[in-house]
């Protein structure tokens, strides 16, 4: 990688770090490519996947981590490519150690929309475009600068997180496949750096701790609010003769009292 290019004359070697049920498509296309593919995860998100071949695991980045990397690869036809990652990566192990080989996939538009729970963010502020990012690693999250990157527009049909995860897989895995198509015809990506006056981080949400409904909001605002932990995950929270139930799915209708502005 140059100051302003980041390209490879010899991709060999793909490491993922991290996890995504996604693992056994993106092994399969990088097996098109004659890449050798491997996954390194942690003991907290080995769970996430269904993976037993090529998978090792290391809770932390340290010694170990490096004598392992060492050992096996050549760092100049190996990418390392972090997917959803827990750990923290420190600027002197990115330049040092990854050699600025390092990138990272995100689903949301940047500096837009850095940090976790994607699918919940966007159902709940009602953001209807997919977004596909590669981008290098740098120490703050999700801010280095972008290599390449695809938006779609997410059909009116589909609502809760889960259908749009559907529907951003399979985007992303035409995307990473038209990435790594350009890396092994030694394509160079002018690198785009992002921004740093304008932008949001989204926090991780755990839905027992976010999910309490407000019942004050507008209703539109309500809606999207329980549509964010519908499926996959188990709905939002209200309390019903002092009892937690959980709401998945709602619809809105207004026939009997509420009037449209036209009307007057």
């Amino acid at each position: 990688m140059s100051e302003k290019n980041f390209y490879f004359k010899s991709l060999k070697n793909i490491v993922f770090l991290g996890a995504t049920p996604l693992f056994s498509d993106l092994i399969k296309i990088n097996k098109k490519f004659k890449i050798k593919s491997e996954v390194i995860s942690c003991r907290d998100q080995i769970k996430e996947f269904k993976l037993k071949k090529n998978v090792k695991t290391f809770d932390k980045l340290d010694n170990n981590f490096k004598n392992y990397i060492i050992k096996k690869y050549n760092f100049k036809e190996t990418l390392f490519i972090s997917m959803g990652a827990r750990w923290i990566f420190k600027k002197e192990l990115i330049n040092n150690f990854f050699r600025n080989n390092l990138i990272n996939f995100h689903h949301t538009r940047l500096p837009f929309e850095a940090g976790g729970a994607g699918d919940s963010w966007k159902v709940m502020r009602n953001d209807r475009i997919d977004t596909q990012i590669a981008h290098i690693v740098e120490e703050e999250i999700d801010s280095g600068p972008i290599l390449m990157d695809k938006s779609f527009l997410i059909p009116t049909k589909l609502i809760l997180p889960s259908e749009i995860v559907d529907f951003r897989s399979k985007n992303f895995l035409n995307f990473y496949a038209n990435f790594i198509t350009k890396i092994r015809k030694n394509y160079k990506f002018k690198l785009k750096f992002q921004p740093n006056y304008i932008g949001r981080y989204n926090p991780r949400l755990n839905t027992k701790l976010n999910g309490w409904i407000d019942w004050s909001v507008d209703p539109m605002s309500l809606l999207n609010f329980i549509n964010a932990f519908g499926n996959p995950y188990a709905g939002a929270s209200t309390l019903i003769n002092k009892k937690r139930v959980n709401i998945k799915n709602v619809q809105l209708h207004g026939g009997e009292m509420i009037n449209h502005p036209f009307s007057t």
